[in-house]
């Protein structure tokens, strides 16, 4: 990383007359280094008055992917568990499944099941458990399900997340700005538990999303969900989403993966002050170790880039999960 970018920057933020907390008082749970100095030296100098890099409330935008970023996604997306759960349970109205696919290689496999039904069969299923849920009922599964004890962490789902990305959002927050969630998990999942667990609001979460009938009679309207996908949020969608619901070129974004590359690259192709985070999962001792489907994303974090930070798992975060 080139650093020269933002040693200026905190040389500018310390020179102003504006007091500024010492650097040891922000995101705790962050290693001392170059990274977590960059992300403060970075909010510091957009959030100064008189500083030219300086940047109005409303003009403060963050968005952040969730799995893999927020909170783990190994051995597999929590909500791929989630649903495959729902599968079991929901089996005994639709004997069926018993023999069509993907349900029926879920009831005898489990999460094997991937294996050979891949991702576009666990949407299948996913799609088809959500439709026959409503609101209420899916969020008392859900959050059932939340608090279960996870397959390899060692702790419930919803304390799955990561203590040093929960800080950056909280932080960020504590300086002015919007946060949003603009992740591949559906509204449905991620609004069941956003809130409590990084205190994201329903309404600025931006996932994937189930066809919808709005249907308009005599008693008013109602919603009902097909069980079909209306759009992954994924990739490019990412891009169309961010720009159909801000209208604006994100300050910060932080992801993971491929998938979250061109959101990044669209929020750092925008005008002002920009800044990109990709988590490296670099740590098979605390977390897991894999680089799979986030190959171009390392790479292009990873030149002399100053707004582009790739940010070690195992060398950054001082601790992984909240306690």
């Amino acid at each position: 990383m080139n650093t020269n970018f933002f040693a200026g920057v905190i040389a500018t933020v310390m020179a102003t007359s504006v007091a500024v907390p010492a650097l040891s008082d922000a995101l705790p749970s962050w290693s001392e280094g170059d990274n977590r100095d960059a992300i403060i030296a970075f909010v510091e100098s957009v959030t100064q008055e008189g500083t030219e890099t300086y940047l109005d409330p409303e003009d403060r935008i963050a968005v952040f992917d969730n799995d893999g970023t927020l909170w783990t996604e190994k051995p597999t997306y929590t909500e791929v568990i989630f649903a495959f759960e729902q599968v079991k349970a929901l089996a005994p109205n639709h004997p069926e499944w018993q023999e069509q696919e993907p349900f029926a290689q879920i009831l005898e496999n489990g999460l094997g099941a991937l294996k050979e039904i891949g991702l576009k069969g666990a949407i299948t299923a996913l799609t088809a458990v959500y439709a026959e849920l409503d609101d209420a009922e899916f969020a008392q599964r859900a959050a059932d399900f939340l608090d279960d004890p996870h397959l390899s962490a060692g702790r419930a789902y919803q304390d799955t997340t990561y203590a040093p990305m929960v800080e950056m959002v909280e932080y960020l927050r504590d300086n002015g700005f919007e946060i949003f969630i603009v992740s591949g998990g559906t509204n449905d999942f991620l609004r069941s538990f956003a809130e409590t667990a990084y205190g994201v609001p329903p309404q600025r979460i931006i996932g994937s999303a189930l066809e919808t009938e709005v249907i308009v009679d005599d008693s008013g309207v109602s919603l009902k969900q097909l069980p079909n996908l209306a759009y992954f949020n994924d990739g490019p969608t990412k891009v169309l989403n961010i720009v159909n619901r801000l209208g604006i070129h994100p300050t910060i974004v932080v992801g993971n993966s491929d998938g979250d590359l061109p959101m990044i690259q669209y929020a750092l192709a925008g005008a002002g002050p920009k800044l990109a985070v990709l988590v490296n999962h670099d740590d098979d001792a605390r977390e897991a170790a894999y680089d799979r489907g986030a190959e171009a994303a390392i790479a292009a974090a990873a030149p002399d880039g100053d707004n582009f930070l790739l940010v070690s798992m195992k060398n950054d975060f001082a601790a992984v999960w909240n306690q």
